[in-house]
């Protein structure tokens, strides 16, 4: 079979196991939480519509169809926005609105939230498919397809649950298969991965090779002095350039001493909203250049030990961009030059790129 894209995936794991969905929001089961409706937040993922040019989670999460409760885990990588509506498809346009209406959706859950289905609304695609029951494997059929609208953005790195239940309320065909009346209810739970080296955030390439790579902070200038604990927010221009090293460090007097700070300090980095799993992405160590240490003479020049997270964008997208780079220091902290008091900072980063 060939392999899904984009809105056919959303459909692809749905039609090969007819993953049954709703045609009317009916909730059965009382609840108090408020209805969560296009706009609205779920933690920090902003709810909307959009499907259709969003990635489908059925591109990684494969359900079965069975009467009763099925679970499945699954693993998503980091994207900028997320399909999560499920949806039915039939071999034409008359038996997909008619099964449709067949269809009770009684509930459908992210994290908890409730979702207002109606206010989402569906959206209709014809989607070539092929290794239809009833078809040759290799024959392209073009099947007529329904899903609800709906669009997390920028999903949160972690564990997500999605709980689904509906009803067939007789019999159906869908022209491919029949399935039996009954209640339906299928729990995804779906673990979203952080930005790894090969991913991308909007269309910037993000991977390692920061030693050979032009800094961002070449733009962005730092001052020698570490910022205070809290928040300090920059604003800079950086030119159009072939690839950008993003990556934060620490620099100390000598190895010892910037080994034995490193093992003080955490750190989370986020481009665009997007997590950074800095692991993966590991650090470069160099030597660095620098005047104006304090205990020399500002116009000496003095050899910093660095070492940097090893992250470089490729081909930067004009326009403005964010960094927010979360660093805690565990205990207080001498670098060989100043006295770094323990706590959390916060650096956002609002970074132009100019175009060529």
């Amino acid at each position: 079979m060939k392999r899904c894209t984009e809105f056919l995936c959303l459909i692809l794991a749905l039609g090969l196991l007819n993953l049954l969905v709703g045609c009317e929001y009916l909730p059965t089961t009382p609840t108090t939480a408020p209805m969560v409706k296009p706009g609205d937040k779920i933690g920090e993922m902003v709810v909307r519509t959009g499907a259709s040019e969003a990635t489908p989670i059925w591109a990684f999460c494969f359900p079965p169809t069975t009467l009763g409760v099925a679970t499945v885990e699954c693993t998503v990588p980091a994207l900028p926005e997320l399909a999560v509506g499920i949806g039915w498809w039939a071999v034409d346009e008359v038996l997909r609105d008619s099964n449709w209406k067949a269809i009770t959706y009684e509930l459908h859950t992210i994290d908890g939230q409730p979702l207002d289905l109606n206010a989402f609304g569906t959206l209709d695609a014809d989607i070539p498919q092929t290794g239809l029951p009833g078809h040759d494997p290799n024959e392209e059929v073009i099947v007529k397809v329904r899903a609800w609208d709906v669009v997390l953005e920028k999903p949160t790195p972690g564990l997500h649950t999605m709980h689904i239940v509906y009803h067939l309320n007789q019999q159906i065909s869908d022209g491919f298969a029949v399935y039996e009346a009954g209640k339906y209810e299928l729990i995804v739970n779906f673990t979203v991965k952080m930005v790894e080296p090969g991913d991308k955030i909007g269309e910037m390439v993000v991977r390692t090779g920061g030693s050979e790579t032009t800094p961002i902070w070449a733009f962005c200038s730092l001052p020698f002095e570490l910022f205070p604990p809290g928040v300090t927010t920059m604003e800079c221009t950086v030119p159009a350039l072939p690839e950008l090293a993003v990556g934060f460090g620490w620099a100390a007097a000598d190895e010892a001493l910037r080994d034995s700070n490193w093992k003080a300090i955490t750190w989370e980095h986020t481009i665009d909203g997007q997590q950074l799993d800095l692991d993966a992405f590991g650090t470069f160590d160099a030597d660095l250049p620098a005047t104006g240490a304090p205990g020399h003479d500002p116009n000496e020049e003095v050899i910093l030990k660095m070492r940097g997270w090893d992250v470089v964008l490729e081909k930067p997208t004009p326009g403005l961009h964010t960094m927010h780079i979360v660093y805690r220091l565990n205990q207080q902290i001498y670098d060989g030059f100043l006295v770094n008091e323990a706590g959390t900072r916060e650096l956002v980063v609002n970074f132009t790129v100019t175009e060529e």
